[in-house]
């Protein structure tokens, strides 16, 4: 177990260092060409990539440690297939058209396409599979996410074979082996030059255990792969699907459509409640220059404060953090639920915070929270998380 544990902090030192050499060397770079633009557009290009790759391991990390612990939770949830299979092509497409590669979802047999369970666990294992592939596949390959459904013995379930293949560099069947094993490469030279922890697969494979059930791989060396995922999914009552579709809504994109709806949000005004001053001036900075009006509050209790304050209607909608002290973003949230303020029941209250797993979500809703976007924030999914919630 040492030897393990060893193991595993000398494995992530190397590929958390990576990336932060990339952040702080770009930051020396572009702090000593301030009169080169260019140079320094580079560098924060660089910075982007690179912080991004930091937060994947720093996710991956996280849910390992679940997995290995057994603590991995799942959410039931009303989702439609058709939907989710439409979220990971647009989540997954970038990466394959930088190394031109032919991406091709298909969808063979399905009757049930509304149903319930954990979307996001789902969608993540989808994703890790596929960009798995997209990876190990030389410029120009091809690879193809096919999601069929089969005769089910379940009652109320219906049962899923997902298959992501691909014609890249495929594997040895020795490997096979131990690819759900944490950290395992191929001993290739094509497969060294290729970014990652090793850790995809193995958290691919405790998200489908978690969820009862299988995966399994096939391969051959120059010739590609093919990953299968069989599940049994929970068929949707009348009632789920109707309150999903209410859920629905139009998300901002460069279309006159979205350019409309991102108009109809200037002169909104928000409560941000934030104690980290650094955090509070990256938001305040995004929020104002897409339009928004923005009141700050540094814990819950000045947030309820203000909000119980305020005149009906001037607030449109609540950021709220959820570890602050004095009060935190649960307790702030319950009291403004219960403030008797006109707006208590119907105002957008959307938890900004650094704990990003299931669980979290669901007990930011128990709480009376609408929606939940984590941190580090992606500003165009806060801006769709606004727009879903103040109906515009």
């Amino acid at each position: 177990m040492k030897r393990r544990g060893s193991s595993f902090l000398a494995q992530m030192s190397h590929d958390i260092r990576t990336p932060m050499n990339a952040i702080i060397g770009m930051s020396s770079i572009a702090a000593s060409r301030v009169d080169e633009p260019e140079k320094v557009k580079d560098c924060l290009a660089k910075i982007d990539m690179s912080s991004s790759h930091l937060l994947d391991l720093i996710d991956e990390i996280l849910d390992m440690s679940k997995i290995e612990k057994g603590k991995i939770e799942l959410t039931e949830a009303p989702f439609c297939m058709r939907e989710l299979i439409t979220d990971i092509n647009s989540i997954t497409r970038p990466e394959a058209l930088k190394k031109e590669h032919e991406l091709l979802f298909k969808t063979q047999d399905l009757v049930h396409v509304d149903l319930v369970g954990d979307a996001g666990r789902l969608r993540q294992v989808m994703i890790n599979l596929i960009t798995n592939a997209v990876k190990y596949t030389p410029k120009g390959g091809r690879v193809t996410a096919t999601v069929q459904e089969v005769s089910g013995r379940i009652p109320g379930f219906a049962s899923f074979v997902f298959t992501v293949e691909d014609n890249g560099i495929g594997m040895d069947e020795d490997f096979l082996n131990y690819i759900f094993v944490p950290f395992s490469r191929a001993d290739d030279s094509k497969a060294r030059n290729v970014q990652g922890t090793g850790l995809g697969m193995s958290i691919a494979q405790g998200i489908v255990t978690a969820m009862n059930g299988n995966i399994q791989v096939e391969s051959k060396k120059s010739e590609g792969s093919r990953f299968i995922v069989t599940l049994n999914l929970k068929i949707a009552d009348p009632d789920q699907v109707a309150e999903h579709r209410m859920a629905g809504f139009p998300t901002y994109d460069g279309t006159e459509e979205g350019v409309r709806t991102l108009q109809l949000m200037k002169g909104k005004q928000l409560l941000l409640v934030e104690d980290n001053q650094l955090n509070m001036e990256i938001a305040e900075t995004i929020l104002t220059e897409a339009g928004f009006l923005v009141d700050k509050a540094e814990n819950g209790k000045q947030a309820l404060e203000m909000f119980v304050d305020s005149e009906p209607g001037y607030y449109q909608a609540v950021l709220m953090d959820l570890q602050m002290p004095v009060m935190d973003g649960y307790a702030a949230t319950k009291e403004i639920r219960n403030s008797g303020h006109p707006q208590s029941g119907s105002i957008p209250v959307i938890a900004l915070t650094a704990n990003a797993f299931a669980e979290d979500m669901a007990k930011a809703l128990a709480a009376g929270m609408n929606d939940h976007v984590s941190k580090p924030i992606d500003y165009g999914r806060l801006i769709k998380v606004l727009q879903k919630n103040m109906k515009l």
